[in-house]
């Protein structure tokens, strides 16, 4: 669901004006994160780490209002419920990915299950967009080796 923002009376409106209409901008996040807890259930539970990240990621972006604010297809603005993790896939024959997103759980083995589903369905589709129907609600992943 997306709910709009009265933006007339909606504190952050200064700010959003300031950035949306007279200063082009973009946003990207890079951080170094001590995963080592992560690294840890890894290795217990002999998951893989990408869909560890993804769950981490999602749940993070999730919890925080401020991440899911967007701009619908009409030019609304709003917030997400959910945000569903959108992320990439490599195809080590042809050197090229594919976007997958999965839909989200707030229980990691469910997130992993519906992940799991997700790779084995459409992991070995090419093309930008593997897995049909991309939601709206939808954040773009990404990571290196």
């Amino acid at each position: 669901m997306f709910k709009l923002i009265d933006k007339d009376n909606w504190k952050r409106k200064p700010y959003f004006d300031h950035y949306f209409s007279q200063i082009r901008c973009t946003y990207s996040i890079t951080v170094n994160i001590d995963i080592s807890g992560i690294i840890a259930f890894k290795n217990k539970s002999r998951s893989k780490l990408y869909p560890l990240l993804i769950y981490v990621l999602t749940k993070a972006v999730n919890n925080h209002e401020e991440f899911r604010t967007a701009i619908n297809d009409k030019g609304e603005l709003g917030v997400w419920d959910t945000l569903l993790p959108c992320y990439t896939v490599f195809h080590e024959e042809n050197e090229t990915f594919s976007n997958l997103w999965t839909e989200w759980n707030d229980d990691l083995i469910v997130f992993l299950s519906n992940y799991e589903r997700d790779i084995e369905m459409f992991g070995g589709n090419y093309g930008i967009d593997a897995k049909p129907d991309t939601p709206a609600n939808t954040f773009p992943i990404s990571s290196l080796p």
